[in-house]
Order: structure tokens, then sequence, then C-alpha cells
């Protein structure tokens, strides 16, 4: 039993924390593990009521299934940086990878959220309004999330530079 994961996840809720997250390193999980998280979730929601996320790189759609019907409300998948950059930032996967896996994480009704890392040798801001803009394409469309694509939109033009999705 996940005895140090329901702990935290509990101890988390109490203290007010409204969301809690398992997190895996590499490229993906195998289904095996899929399946040891899954339990994971379960025996947490046994104990809590604090909302699921995930962070677990890139997943087909059965996985993302698997967590979805344990109570996976909310997936995690850093873009990095604009999709002419990514393969400067990552050699093991591509953009359009990261991008497959958060479209089937919102196909599936799972909210998303991903970001980028500034700062890692991509030349000038153009490089971070495209990954911005870019990726609000793919958000689900809130009204804060509009208003966010049309600051960006507002933000680039002010400065002449030219986004094109």
């Amino acid at each position: 039993m996940p005895v140090q994961a329901i702990k935290t996840a509990v101890y988390n809720e109490q203290s007010g924390v409204k969301r809690y997250s398992l997190v895996t390193s590499g490229r993906t999980v195998s289904y095996k593990n899929i399946d040891r998280l899954c339990l994971t979730y379960k025996a947490i929601q046994k104990h809590s009521n604090i909302k699921l996320c995930a962070s677990m790189g890139l997943l087909n759609r059965e996985k993302l299934e698997r967590l979805k019907s344990v109570g996976v409300s909310h997936y995690h998948c850093n873009l990095e940086s604009s999709r002419r950059f990514f393969p400067t930032v990552c050699s093991t996967h591509t953009y359009e990878e990261k991008i497959e896996t958060i479209k089937i994480a919102q196909s599936l009704g799972l909210s998303v959220c991903s970001g980028g890392i500034i700062g890692m040798g991509n030349i000038g801001q153009t490089r971070y309004f495209e990954h911005i803009c870019h990726f609000s394409v793919y958000q689900s469309q809130s009204q804060y999330q509009v208003g966010r694509w049309k600051r960006c939109h507002e933000i680039i033009s002010k400065r002449g530079i030219e986004y094109r999705r």
C-alpha cells in the first residue's frame, strides 16, 4: 500500500492544498507502473477528497483513460520551448509527441497544465511569445484563457513580432 503518498495527500489537504500530483521521470510510464499508480490514486481517494493530478511524460490514450478512471482530473505536460527551439532542448522525443499527449488528455476531458523554460539560449523573446501563444490555442477555451491569449497577441502586435499559428 502506498502509505507515504496517502499521508502526504491527507497532510496537504488538511493544509489547504487543493490538488495532489504523482510525478514520474522519464519519457513515459509502463503499463505495469500505470497500474501501480492507479492503485495509489485509489488509495488516496479512500482517505482524502483532494483533487488528483498526474505528470508522467508522454502517455497514450489507454494510459490516460486509466488515470482518468481513478479520479485524475488534471494532466501536466510541459512543452519546454517553441517548436523551432525544441530539438535544442530535447533529443528523446519530439514537440509533436508532446502536443499529441496534450490533445489526447484534453479529448478525454482532463484539464492540462503546461509550461516552458525561459533563458536556455533561445534567441530573443520571439520564441517565448511564440510558445505562449501557440500553446494557448491548445488550452480549453475558458474566459480566462481566451483573455490570456488575446493579451499575448496584443503584446506581440505592439512589439511588431509576426506570429503564425
